[in-house]
């Protein structure tokens, strides 16, 4: 499922935010920006400013990632259709996070999910109940 800006209402912002906002506010890039179909085929940068959005729209496989002391966030970028999402940057054994994972949280439901860690990626799997404005999902990992 693709997410364009002209699809997200002006109050799904507040939604969204009143929700997410956690995974926002005081937090820092992680060492890894993300990962994705969106990120692999944004076109070259050809001068100053973003050019993420401009290739392909983004997916449930396009993740992006940021950090608050020892909490590590992980917005899944739409909702995932099959009910789970791989996390290829937090498998196990990597580099970048080799803390054990004891928690995966979705922010906007505050509920805790089930997931499974091996040498593929994180695998997290979705409520069957998609909440309100939830085209970038949040996860708190703990």
């Amino acid at each position: 499922m693709a997410v364009t800006v002209k699809a997200i209402k002006q109050q799904d912002i507040g939604i969204w935010m009143k929700a997410n906002g956690e995974s926002i506010y005081g937090t820092r890039p992680w060492k890894v920006f993300g990962e994705g179909p969106a990120q692999q085929k944004s076109p070259a940068l050809s001068a100053q400013g973003f050019n993420e959005g401009k290739g392909v729209p983004f997916s449930d496989k396009d993740i992006r990632f940021a950090v608050k002391e020892k909490e590590l966030f992980a917005t899944v970028m739409a909702w995932p259709a099959e009910g789970s999402v791989l996390i290829s940057s937090l498998a196990e054994g990597s580099s970048d996070y080799p803390e054990k994972i004891s928690n995966v949280h979705l922010l906007a439901t505050k509920e805790n999910l089930r997931f499974e860690r091996n040498s593929q990626g994180l695998k997290v799997y979705f409520p069957a109940d998609q909440p309100e404005a939830s085209y970038a999902n949040a996860l708190k990992i703990t």
